[in-house]
């Protein structure tokens, strides 16, 4: 395994049946919901770079319970970084 010099968000998805014996949030999330809430994030993903400093790329990735890998679903980066960004 290679070292990874940034910064993963894992958000920690339940389904009906996890969200109510969780002892974080009782909050349930549908496949369908998910990727739909994935699907707005990546139409976000290049403004909001705008605003995060020191973020240079998102990357949406959906890991299906049966792929071996996640599959990439969405990328934006900034380029051509200066001081002044």
């Amino acid at each position: 395994k290679e070292e990874f010099d940034g910064t993963l968000f894992r958000f920690a998805l339940r389904t009906e049946k996890y969200a109510q014996t969780s002892k974080l949030s009782h909050e349930d999330h549908s496949i369908p919901k998910m990727l739909e809430l994935l699907e707005q994030m990546a139409k976000a993903a290049t403004s909001m770079l705008l605003f995060l400093k020191n973020v240079e790329r998102i990357e949406i990735y959906h890991w299906k319970s049966h792929d071996k890998e996640p599959m990439l679903m969405h990328a934006s980066s900034i380029t051509k970084l200066t001081a002044n960004l």
